[in-house]
């Protein structure tokens, strides 16, 4: 569907493949933040795994990693951030300064790939509850609590 796949029973258009598993990764990094690996399924057409914008926002950097990887930072509002880390190819409307609009192609993984990396970082917030798993009603009220709801 247009809307992309649905995330913890909520449509957060993160990928356009059907998610197999979402895991909350160890951070040091502080409270404000929760890293997750996002694997998706194999594609039954071959074609490539597309990695789309989870909200509206602006790309503030895409920072070329070592292995062959990319760090793609969007602001989507004072306090809200998300970076995405993949190996493959950015789009180009993935250039810093460039506005996006959620479910926007930002980038698709190599064909053998099949997880990448979304670190979302709050500004104001502790994210860090100790608990394994972020729900999807909880990332919403996130995006939605951040004090920015128009399009940027």
């Amino acid at each position: 569907s247009p809307q992309g796949r649905k995330f913890k029973d909520q449509p957060i258009p993160i990928t356009d493949r059907d998610i197999s598993n979402v895991v909350r990764m160890k951070s040091e990094a502080g409270a404000g933040q929760v890293p997750l690996r996002i694997e998706v399924a194999a594609s039954p057409d071959g074609g490539p795994v597309r990695i789309k914008a989870p909200w509206d926002g602006e790309v503030v950097s895409s920072v070329r990693l070592d292995g062959g990887k990319t760090a793609l930072t969007l602001q989507h509002g004072p306090d809200l951030r998300s970076t995405l880390v993949f190996q493959g190819v950015v789009a180009e409307a993935a250039r810093p300064g460039e506005k996006v609009e959620q479910g926007r192609t930002l980038g698709l993984l190599s064909p053998e790939i099949r997880s990448f990396f979304w670190n979302l970082q709050h500004s104001t917030r502790d994210l860090d509850s100790g608990r394994a798993g972020l729900s999807a009603n909880e990332l919403h009220e996130l995006k939605n609590g951040s004090g920015r709801q128009e399009k940027l």
